[in-house]
């Protein structure tokens, strides 16, 4: 029998736990013609987390990419896109300063905090603009 304790600190909290289960199975003999898979609801969380941190580069990448070119397109100012991108890495930094590391609940935060904020600068900027193009 194998034992473990979960690490919420760590950013896959059962990664010992399936860690040792591996070790175990790797050390163990057996025939060949037998497979040993994990199940239960150790291994599904922790695929779930693993599946999660490992798609959010490319996730969070094709996002920031598509963000841009919706802002490039819809708002047609090279200042307020770079004033709503230093915004967000403001709040991103922020973020990473307030919680430390991140879990899979405060990304879920921080992609909300992505969506109002950008729908926040947009509406702002183009109140702005509007405000300026005004006659006197």
């Amino acid at each position: 029998m194998v034992r473990g304790e979960i690490d919420f600190e760590a950013s896959l909290p059962y990664g010992r736990i399936m860690d040792s289960l591996r070790t175990a199975i790797a050390t163990t003999d057996r025939p060949d013609d037998v497979q040993v898979r994990l199940t239960g609801e150790v291994p599904l969380a922790h695929e779930e987390v693993e599946a999660a941190t490992n798609g959010i580069g490319l996730a969070g990448t094709l996002a920031l990419i598509l963000l841009a070119a919706v802002l490039i397109f819809g708002v047609r100012s090279g200042r307020v896109v770079l004033a709503t991108f230093l915004m967000l890495a403001m709040g991103f930094a922020w973020a990473m300063l307030a919680v430390g590391q991140f879990t899979t609940l405060s990304i879920i935060f921080l992609v909300m905090f992505f969506g109002l904020g950008v729908d926040f600068a947009i509406h702002y900027a183009l109140r702005v603009q509007e405000a300026l193009a005004r006659p006197k």
